[in-house]
């Protein structure tokens, strides 16, 4: 039907494969993008946790909250 309508199916079936390239190439850009930075974000919050778990372990007889919500008697 293309065939029949168009003077310039060439020109036409050429614009249609570039556009379905740099579809292609874009979400495949996207999907790279968003698994990087899925991946980033989780390293991110375990070194967080770690770093958060060594002050707490140096500080926490520091931090008065800290102490009442343990109970603790801190020597």
């Amino acid at each position: 039907m293309k065939k029949v309508l168009s003077k310039d199916f060439w020109v036409d079936q050429d614009i249609e494969q570039l556009i379905g390239e740099l579809l292609r190439y874009g979400v495949i850009t996207a999907s790279i993008v968003v698994f990087l930075g899925v991946h980033f974000t989780c390293i991110n919050m375990v070194v967080q946790v770690c770093l958060h778990t060594v002050y707490l372990l140096a500080r926490g007889p520091a931090i008065p909250l800290l102490k009442a919500l343990l109970m603790v008697q801190w020597v």
